[in-house]
Formats: C-alpha cells, structure tokens, sequence
C-alpha cells in the first residue's frame, strides 16, 4: 500500500514539474518570436522565375519571349512567375526533346504521346518528327526533292526525263522526243504485223492474230472451238458454284475434252471469265452477280487442274452481268449503271445468253 501511494506521489510531481517548464517557454506578450536569417546566396534568383540560382539549372531563363502563331506575334510567360519552367528552372519541355514548349510545335497531348515519345523533334523541324511528304519512303530531312516522290539512286528525287515525257531517260530510247512508256519513250507505234494491233499491245508483234488473243494466231481448230462454245452453256445449280448431280454426266464429259484439247497444246494458256444475268442471287453464299462469276469460273479451273493442267496455264476472273454476251469482246469495257445492263437483260433468251462460263485458249497469257 506504501509503494502504491509512493508511485502516485511521484507521478503527480512529474506532471507538476512539465507544466511549470511549459509556461516558462511561452513567448511573453508584445515579444515577437525570433527569426532565422537564410543566407543571401540561398535567396538569390537571377532570373525572377521561382527558383533560387543554387537550384536553378537555368539560371537565364527569359521572364518572356515573343513567339510567331499562326502569322501573328504572341508573347508568352516563360520564367515570369514560375509559370513556364520546372522545378529546376529550366523551360517546361513536355517530350523531352531538348525543344522548349514555348518553341516547339509537337507536344504530347496525351499520356500515350508521352509514353510513345512519338511527337519528339529536332530544332531544326520546330521539334516535330521528321516526316515524308511525298510519300516516297525518304524522310524530308533526307530527301533531295522533299516535295516529289522520287528513287533512292537519286537521294528522293525523281529520275530524269529530258523531254518530260513520263519515261526516265534510263528507260527512254527516245529522250528528246514524247511517247508513251509501253513504246519505250518513243512516239512511233507500229503494226509490224498488220493486224490492227500496235507492236506494243500485240502478244506476237510479228504474226497477225485476232484481237481476242491478243494479236496472235489462233491455236484451236474450228472443232475444238465449238467444244469451248459448248463447255461455255455449263448449267449451275441456281445461286451456287456447283453442277446439279443429275446434269453432271452430261456436263462432266464436255469438261473433259476442255482438258483434252490443253493437254494436246502444253504451250498454251487458257483464260476463264465468269458471267451473269443481272438478277440478284437469291438463298445464295455469293452477296452478288461478280462474286458468283468468279467462282463459277473457279470451278472450271479446278476442274481443269484436278485433270492434271499445271495452275500456272489458267487463270479465273468473274465480271458478274457487266460484261453481257452481245457486246462481250475484247475492247468492251465492263458496264457500270444499272439500267445499262438492264437494256442486256429484257428477254430469257438475253439471260440464257448472259449466263456463261467463256474460254478462251491461246499460245500466249490473256491477263
């Protein structure tokens, strides 16, 4: 019971004794308390912009600077105010390209520009990116001629062309006169063969030929051309890419003398061109007429290479009903308004006409 009283005895001291020690540190009224004096050199800042010399790795920093915006003068605040510098005093440079905000036309925009580092720029280009204007694969800073697309042997600039005719002088047999790049660069286009074919457009510049093959003699026999003429009526399930099984022996064996005829000739090409009457494809897997050509034409093909013709000899385009039968040739351009091929498509012997598959075989490629 004594060391209890003791204790508290001692404790009620200790209490006294802290709060007389904590008046004796209270300032006296009307005394101001003491200031501390920081060194003249810690509180000199040069520049006016915030931030102490000791600290400022910038210590020049202009208060303002006069930039050009948009063909008008513009002064902005650098060091005045500490707006435009950071924390060591240096002007705020965004992308850290070593161009200052205030001079540079590319800064990040967004959290991934900065992470990307993709608006980064020399001063030169005003701290954006060197680009490619002409699209010639040479960055500008780089390129001789960054305005027009030019060739690396010639540092971006375009190759040259004494009589401006489209044609490099490399490539021009004609450099002082115009003409078109399949004559070489020369105006004179021949007929050497005299099949209405300009040498430039004729497969066999040196042998007449109709135009269908391209210039060359026909290859076929009038025989083998009415089996091609036969083999072009093939019957398609309706909508689809397939020969209906019950007509397939009757169709089947027509193929096959297609391949008969290319296997007798292996130095030559066949071309295949799909083509449709103009009603839209109904329950069908092809969404129009030039896709459901074009894989018509890609049967046959199959077909063709599935009896042993090399790929290489083929080739199957489609045209949907662009190209109708009474003016398909060679020079007929593929029609494009909707009336237009209507004006192909008003009778059922004009769609059963329309609706074929056309090879053409020849000793020389047709596409």
């Amino acid at each position: 019971m004594k060391v209890v009283k003791f204790f508290l005895l001692l404790l009620l001291a200790v209490s006294l004794s802290v709060s007389v020690n904590a008046q004796k540190a209270k300032p006296k009224k009307g005394v101001q308390p003491r200031r501390v004096n920081v060194p003249h050199v810690y509180r000199v800042d040069s520049d006016n912009d915030g931030v102490p010399d000791v600290r400022d790795q910038c210590p020049n920093t202009p208060q303002v600077v006069e930039i050009e915006e948009k063909g008008q003068k513009k002064k902005i605040d650098v060091g005045k105010g500490g707006k435009g510098v950071d924390d060591y005093g240096c002007p705020k440079d965004s992308d850290k390209d070593g161009v200052p905000d205030y001079e540079d036309e590319c800064n990040p925009q967004t959290p991934e520009q900065i992470a990307s580092m993709s608006t980064m720029g020399p001063r030169e280009n005003k701290g954006c990116p060197w680009g490619d204007k002409d699209g010639d694969g040479f960055l500008d800073n780089e390129d001789k001629c960054p305005d027009v697309a030019g060739v690396a042997r010639y540092f971006g600039c375009p190759a040259p062309d004494f009589d401006q005719d489209g044609v490099p002088d490399e490539e021009d047999e004609c450099k002082d006169k115009k003409g078109p790049k399949h004559n070489r660069g020369c105006p004179e286009m021949k007929d050497s063969d005299g099949d209405g074919l300009l040498d430039y457009e004729d497969g066999c510049p040196d042998k007449p030929g109709p135009r269908e093959t391209r210039g060359c003699p026909k290859v076929v026999s009038a025989a083998e051309e009415a089996i091609l003429k036969q083999a072009s009526k093939i019957e398609f399930e309706s909508g689809k890419a397939t020969i209906p099984e019950k007509l397939q022996k009757k169709w089947y064996p027509i193929l096959d003398k297609v391949a008969d005829i290319l296997k007798s000739k292996p130095d030559t090409y066949m071309l295949i061109e799909g083509h449709t009457d103009n009603v839209k494809p109904q329950k069908s897997p092809f969404p129009d007429n030039k896709a459901l050509s074009e894989a018509r034409a890609k049967f046959v093909m199959d077909y063709m290479i599935s009896k042993g013709i090399a790929a290489t000899r083929l080739k199957a385009v489609g045209y949907g009903d662009t190209k109708p039968f009474e003016i398909d040739s060679p020079d007929t351009k593929p029609l494009t308004k909707p009336e237009e091929i209507a004006e192909y498509n008003k009778t059922k012997q004009q769609k059963e006409m329309n609706r074929r598959v056309k090879m053409t075989i020849s000793s020389v490629k047709l596409w």
